[in-house]
């Protein structure tokens, strides 16, 4: 993959994370920026990997559940089940 295409997927990741966005921080002036930063880098490489949905559903469970330390809700299952989508279809458009 080039680089101007790796800086493109990096930004659409970027994009899916605040809008997934499960701490609720986007409201906030560099909040996205700082939290979610550090798992844009997994992110790509999974998708740039075309992982299936089960891959890309444990990473995000493990980033929000264990590393974000939230607690599990249907409305947060639903939320990371649509986020997992909107990850796996990019994959499937590389």
């Amino acid at each position: 993959m080039k680089q101007s295409e790796l800086n493109q997927l990096m930004a659409e990741c970027e994009t899916l994370w605040e809008r997934f966005d499960p701490l609720g921080v986007s409201g906030y002036s560099g909040g996205v920026d700082s939290e979610y930063r550090g798992y844009l880098r997994r992110t790509v490489n999974l998708v740039e990997a075309a992982a299936d949905q089960y891959k890309l559903k444990a990473f995000v469970e493990t980033c929000v559940y264990l590393s974000m330390g939230l607690p599990q809700t249907p409305s947060r299952d639903e939320a990371i089940a649509d986020f997992v989508k909107e990850l796996s279809d990019l994959g499937e458009r590389l």
